[in-house]
């Protein structure tokens, strides 16, 4: 947010100075730069104008030069943040050794009858996990208040929440192909399968990563009933287990494709209504 021009003229005031480089700008707005008093005063005009300036292209600017802002500072903002502090390897520890416990239980207690069936228990296991695991990171984000700071003045914030879910997409991208591979490979399944595993969850993880942000703005906005209605909304992601399911079976581009459209169309939907909910915050 721009500071006001009162602000300037109190903080110029006390000061009496300015950095170098506003006052190199201001050199010509002042007839005896040698005083202090003009010195401020012309600090003062400069910046002003800057100010307006700055404004003026700020309001000049079309419509997709703003989304597109927007978009990229919610992307390095929420790479920045994961790589950071290493919750999104945390998370993918939690849904990868969610994943491999049904790989377990299913070989060690009925080999023959579910071993058809494994890849489709790892793989809706592994998005369940995914799902909880970004909850938690998001309620924690958005109950830190950052969200709501840099929503304040944002005409674009749902911008600027894609931007923040394909990032959390992106981070989540390495974990998901590691367990595809995984599932396939602890239940000895052919090439295929594995593809078909991996490609189910690339699709449907843009999805899932919205579902989770939706489930932390409830769980902020209602509290103990934000979290009952969290989880009355995990159906949602069965469709990406049936997909999921079905693709274990054959790797159909009609199955690709009904994936995809659904996966896209549902990410829309969770971030303009994520965007609404924190609105209320």
């Amino acid at each position: 947010m721009s500071p006001s021009p009162g602000w300037i003229r109190r903080r110029l005031t006390a000061l009496r100075t300015c950095s170098p480089r506003i006052c190199s700008g201001a050199a010509g707005w002042c007839s005896h730069p040698t005083t202090a008093v003009c010195l401020a005063r012309a600090c003062y005009s400069y910046a002003l104008r800057s100010i307006k300036t700055n404004q003026a292209n700020i309001a000049q600017q079309p419509n997709t030069q703003k989304t597109t802002a927007v978009f990229s500072a919610g992307l390095r903002l929420e790479l920045r943040l994961r790589l950071r502090q290493g919750l999104s390897a945390l998370g993918a520890l939690g849904f990868l050794a969610v994943a491999l416990t049904a790989v377990g239980l299913t070989l060690g207690q009925y080999p023959e009858r579910l071993r058809p069936a494994g890849p489709a228990i790892g793989w809706a296991m592994t998005v369940l996990a995914l799902v909880y695991a970004n909850a938690d990171w998001w309620l924690d984000q958005v109950e830190s208040g950052l969200n709501q700071r840099l929503r304040v003045g944002a005409r674009d914030f749902a911008g600027f929440i894609f931007g923040r879910l394909f990032a959390g997409w992106l981070a989540a991208l390495p974990w998901l192909l590691v367990a595809a591979w995984l599932i396939a490979l602890f239940y000895s399944q052919p090439l295929p399968v594995a593809l078909a595993l991996a490609a189910g969850l690339l699709i449907a993880s843009p999805a899932l990563v919205g579902l989770s942000a939706f489930i932390a703005a409830l769980r902020v906005l209602m509290g103990s009933v934000g979290v009952l209605i969290g989880a009355a909304a995990l159906p949602l992601a069965l469709p990406f287990v049936m997909v999921g399911v079905g693709l274990t079976e054959t790797l159909s581009l009609a199955a690709l494709g009904l994936s995809l459209g659904l996966s896209l169309l549902q990410t829309v939907v969770f971030a303009q209504t994520t965007r609404w909910i924190l609105s209320l915050v």
